[in-house]
C-alpha cells in the first residue's frame, strides 16, 4: 500500500496558521518507498477467533489489551490570485489521524498506512481504491479559472474563494472497534457547498478494515435483515419520514435502502449499527444525510458479539495544576501540547473510562467542535499531561468520555476567584 506523500506544510489546529502559497501548480513529491514493517505482535487466539462460530454470539470476546491513542494534525494550504497574489482564491485543508498502540504496534501501523492512502488520495485527487478527493492541483486550476472569469465578467459581487476541507472525527474507540469518520466539505461557487461523510471501521487488534462480511457469518441474510430494519424505520421514525418524503416511494424501499449497504456508509457506534446516506441520495439538500440506527439488541441473530461495545466501568475526571500533581503513583499515558507556550495541567481519570477525547472548540450561542486533538480508547486511574492556555472568556477545550453511565462532556475553565483549573459542563454562562 502506498504511504502518505510528504505533506507540504503541517501545522497544528491550535496555532491556526496557514501556509500561504502563490498561484501555480504544486509539483507532487515522489511517494516514499515502504519501510520494513514491524514484527507482528502475536494475538491470543481466544481474543481473535477465526470465525463467528469459534465464539458464541452471546459471549462477547475479551477486549484488546492496552490503550489505542489517536492524535490528529491539520494541514492547511492557501493559494492567491495569479494576477498580483493579493486575493485569496483557495483554502485547502485536511486532517491526518495517527494511531499509536504499544501492545499492538503492527495493527496500528496497518491502520496508519490505510489512513495515509486516504490522505494521499485526497491531496492528489487520484483514486487508489479506498477513496479519493478533488485534489489540490485540480482545485487550484478551478479556482484560477473562476478568478479570471470573475474579473473579466466584472461581477458586482464576485465569489473568488473556493474551499476543500476534510475533518476527521473518532466515532468509536473502545478497544474493540475504532471508527474514523471523514467529513468533507467542498465549495466551488453557487448557492452552497457540498458535504459528505465516510466511515472506516477498524479492528484494533489486527488493523483490518471491517466490511459487512466480517460482521456476520451470513452476509446475504444480514444485509436483507438490515434492509428490512431500515424500511421499518422509514415507516415509524418521524424524522426519517420527513427527510425522505417525496424522494423515496414506499414501493422502492428495498432497492433504495439496500443500495446504502456499501463500504463507507455504515459504522458500529455505541448504540447500534448506523447506516448513512449520501447527500441528495434519498433526501433533499436541506434535509441532509439520512441516518438509520439499528440497535444492537435487534442484531443478536446476525452480528458477531466481538464487535459489541465493551463492558464499561464507572469513572470520572478531575483537572490538576502542575503543582498539585504530587502523587507519583498515577500513570501518565501521554502529553498533549496545545500551544507552544502555556501552563501544564493534568487530566486525571479516577476509575475506568473509555473513548476519551480532547477537542478544540469555539463558542457562538453553543459550543461547536473545531477539531479533534487527541483520543484514547481506555484510561483506568491514569492521567494525561496537557500544556495549554485557559482563555479568560469561554473555554476552548472540550473533554469527552464514556463510562457505564453513558457519555459525559466537560470544558476546561478556571475559577475566577483563585485561578484554579476547573472542568465545567455546558451549562457554563457566556462570558467575554
Amino acid at each position: 500500500m502506498k504511504k502518505l506523500i510528504s505533506i507540504l506544510l503541517i501545522l497544528t489546529l491550535c496555532l491556526g496558521l496557514c501556509a500561504c502559497q502563490a498561484a501555480g501548480k504544486v509539483e507532487l513529491p515522489p511517494i516514499p518507498t515502504s519501510e520494513p514493517s514491524a514484527e507482528p505482535v502475536p494475538q491470543p487466539e481466544d481474543d481473535v477467533p477465526a470465525t463467528p462460530e469459534a465464539q458464541p454470539k452471546d459471549t462477547p470476546a475479551p477486549e484488546a489489551e492496552g490503550n489505542l491513542i489517536v492524535t490528529v494534525e491539520k494541514t492547511e494550504l492557501e493559494a492567491y490570485d495569479p494576477q498580483n497574489g493579493e486575493t485569496l482564491i483557495l483554502r485547502f485543508s485536511y486532517d491526518t489521524p495517527r494511531v499509536i498502540s504499544e501492545t499492538a504496534p503492527a495493527a496500528a501501523q496497518a491502520i496508519n498506512e490505510y489512513l495515509a492512502v486516504l490522505d494521499e488520495a485526497y491531496y492528489t485527487g487520484d483514486d487508489f481504491g479506498d477513496g479519493y478527493g478533488t485534489g489540490y492541483n485540480n482545485m487550484l486550476t478551478m479556482a484560477e479559472d473562476n478568478y479570471i472569469f470573475m474579473v473579466e465578467s466584472q461581477m458586482e459581487y464576485p465569489s473568488y474563494e473556493y474551499t476543500a476541507d476534510r475533518t476527521a472525527t473518532v466515532v468509536r474507540n473502545d478497544n474493540r472497534v475504532l471508527t474514523v469518520c471523514y467529513n468533507d466539505y467542498t465549495y466551488t461557487g453557487g448557492a452552497h457547498g457540498m458535504y459528505s461523510a465516510r466511515y472506516y471501521n477498524f479492528d484494533p487488534s489486527t488493523g483490518v478494515v471491517l466490511s459487512l462480511s466480517d460482521l456476520s457469518a451470513d452476509e446475504p441474510a444480514f444485509k436483507a435483515y438490515l434492509t428490512d430494519r431500515m424500511a421499518a424505520l422509514a415507516q415509524t421514525d418521524e424524522t426519517i419520514q420527513s427527510q425522505i418524503d417525496g424522494f423515496v416511494d414506499p414501493a422502492d424501499y428495498d432497492s433504495a435502502f439496500s443500495s446504502l449497504l456499501r463500504d463507507g456508509s455504515w459504522f458500529l457506534g455505541y448504540d447500534g449499527l448506523t447506516v448513512v446516506s449520501d447527500l441528495y441520495e434519498i433526501s433533499s439538500y436541506a434535509d441532509g444525510l439520512v441516518s438509520f440506527v439499528i440497535p444492537y439488541e435487534q442484531l443478536t441473530e446476525y452480528l458477531d458479539a466481538r464487535y459489541l461495545p465493551t463492558n464499561m466501568g464507572t469513572g470520572s475526571f478531575r483537572v490538576l495544576a502542575e503543582a498539585d500533581m504530587v502523587d507519583g503513583s498515577t500513570e501518565i499515558i501521554d502529553m498533549i501540547k496545545v500551544f507552544d507556550e502555556g501552563y501544564t495541567y493534568y487530566l486525571v481519570a479516577d476509575g475506568s473510562v473509555r473513548d476519551v477525547q480532547i477537542s478544540l472548540v469555539e463558542y457562538s450561542t453553543f459550543f461547536y467542535n473545531q477539531g479533534l486533538l487527541w483520543g484514547c480508547s481506555a484510561m483506568d486511574d491514569a492521567a494525561v499531561q496537557l500544556v495549554t492556555l485557559i482563555p479568560e472568556g469561554m473555554p476552548n477545550l472540550k473533554l469527552s468520555y464514556r463510562d457505564a453511565d453513558g457519555a459525559h462532556v466537560f470544558y476546561l475553565s478556571e475559577s475566577g476567584l483563585n485561578g484554579e483549573p476547573l472542568l465545567v459542563d455546558d451549562s457554563i454562562e457566556p462570558v467575554g
